[in-house]
């Protein structure tokens, strides 16, 4: 279930949950690597840029780094792995024109990457349009105490369209992010996922909250998937939605606290589902 069904929390509330890990520097760096063809870009630096990126990928290890995230990571993608030997790395995603040029290296597991493509593009100030520009987003597994719980970071890179130009500036605001599907207090729905199946409802009393969760999975079209979902609140009501099955994982917030809501990502269906707790 762990790979499927994520908890999030602020940072506040990792103590309670995983206190082996409550606390710990962690170094990351954010790098653009000028991995373009040298007969497109030659960056007006001195050297062979394969050599250069060789050169790059062994300073990531000299000075200790636990998380990179590298930009234009292009054509001299094999020679910067080829020294970056960090433990844990993203495929590329191919050279110029067919990848992203966007990777991570990372001294923690990573459990998922998705990469998505800006629905727009401009060229008015260069060739943005040449690759697919977009954003990764990389989930690591920064602990995995079975006793005390896991804890995962998930880490965003992402390349926009350069410029000033009016094209460049539509370009950057074109795409849109959805949010968590919540009820809010004045009728608002913030909703996730596709329009099928019934809706099950449970309206809270004053000074109820939701407490603790039950989240089973199951196979469906090749792919594992949340089935269910049964929500606890602190009074001892309970609402189910779904179909359970025998791969179950419950969840509860720490005494304090409480369920205010999910994370995941749009879409038809429901692959990974994670709880936002908060202080009440």
């Amino acid at each position: 279930m762990r790979r499927n069904s994520i908890l999030l929390l602020p940072a506040g509330a990792l103590t309670g949950l995983a206190s082996a890990q409550s606390s710990g520097d962690i170094n990351v760096l954010t790098m653009n690597v000028a991995g373009l063809p040298a007969i497109l870009q030659g960056n007006d630096v001195p050297g062979d840029k394969t050599v250069n990126s060789r050169l790059i990928g062994a300073k990531l290890v000299q000075h200790g780094y636990d998380v990179v995230n590298v930009q234009e990571d292009f054509n001299y993608h094999a020679a910067l792995y080829s020294t970056a030997t960090l433990p844990f790395r993203t495929a590329t995603s191919g050279g110029v024109p067919f990848g992203s040029g966007l990777n991570t290296l990372s001294q923690h597991e990573i459990i998922d990457t998705v990469r998505v493509k800006w629905d727009t593009c401009s060229n008015d100030s260069g060739s943005d349009c040449l690759t697919p520009k977009g954003f990764t987003l990389t989930r690591l597994a920064v602990s995995d105490d079975a006793a005390q719980g896991a804890a995962f970071v998930d880490v965003y890179n992402f390349h926009t369209d350069a410029g000033t130009a009016a094209g460049d500036l539509t370009a950057r605001t074109a795409t849109g992010h959805p949010t968590p599907p919540v009820t809010l207090a004045d009728g608002t729905v913030l909703a996730r996922g596709g329009t099928g199946g019934t809706a099950s409802e449970l309206v809270l009393a004053a000074n109820e909250r939701w407490t603790a969760a039950t989240l089973c999975q199951g196979k469906r079209n090749d792919r594992t998937r949340i089935f269910s979902i049964e929500a606890r609140t602190s009074a001892g009501r309970t609402l189910r939605a779904g179909t359970t099955t025998s791969e179950c994982c419950q969840f509860t917030a720490p005494a304090g606290w409480a369920i205010v809501g999910f994370l995941g990502r749009g879409g038809d269906e429901i692959d990974r589902l994670g709880f936002l707790y908060a202080r009440q």
